[in-house]
């Protein structure tokens, strides 16, 4: 039923209204059920996506790719010698 629907409710008799009724209250029930369902599952995943290798047992190769917390990210080559920050030539070999 639709709120369209509701001037028709004047016309429906005392049982027609009271089948409604239940009807409506079954669906509410039904409604109900699958919401604590889906709070439910969501508690789970959000608890399942905070865990990671620090928190649980699981490998570190398990976290995927996050951040690293302002730690320094070198290339392939590695940390530069002192040298090279002072703009003398490094040759890599």
């Amino acid at each position: 039923m639709t709120p369209t629907d509701l001037p028709q409710l004047e016309t429906l008799s005392k049982e027609q209204l009271i089948k409604l009724l239940w009807e409506m209250v079954a669906r509410v029930q039904a409604l109900e059920a699958e919401a604590a369902a889906l709070r439910a599952e969501n508690q789970e995943l959000r608890a399942r996506l905070a865990k990671n290798s620090r928190n649980s047992g699981k490998p570190p190769s398990s976290d995927g790719l996050k951040s690293l917390g302002g730690r320094k990210v070198y290339g392939s080559q590695g940390r530069r010698s002192v040298e090279a920050s002072k703009g003398m030539r490094v040759t890599p070999w």
